[in-house]
C-alpha cells in the first residue's frame, strides 16, 4: 500500500521550484520533476525537497565558495595593506 503523496506543484524549497509531479522511480519512491533558480532542471526524490537534502543543483555550493573566496581575498589584501 502507497503513502499518500504531497501536492508540491508550484512549491519553492530553497531554491527549487516543483514544475511537474513525475512519477514512482523503480523503488516505489515519488520523484518530481523541479527547476532551479539558474534554470537547470532535474528529476529528484520528493522526500529530498521535503527533508532539505537537495536544496539547488549545485549552484548554492558554488555561490558560496566563490563568496568565501572574495572574503579570504579581501582580509589577505587587508592585511598586506596594513604592513
Amino acid at each position: 500500500m502507497s503513502k499518500p503523496r504531497h501536492n508540491l506543484m508550484g512549491k519553492t524549497f530553497t531554491r527549487w521550484t516543483v514544475i511537474n509531479d513525475a512519477s514512482d522511480d523503480k523503488h516505489g519512491k515519488h520523484v518530481v520533476v523541479v527547476k532551479c533558480r539558474c534554470g537547470t532542471v532535474r528529476s529528484i526524490l520528493a522526500q529530498n525537497l521535503l527533508n532539505q537534502q537537495s536544496k539547488s543543483c549545485g549552484c548554492l555550493q558554488k555561490e558560496r565558495a566563490s563568496e568565501t573566496q572574495r572574503e579570504r581575498w579581501a582580509i589577505s589584501r587587508a592585511k598586506q595593506e596594513a604592513v
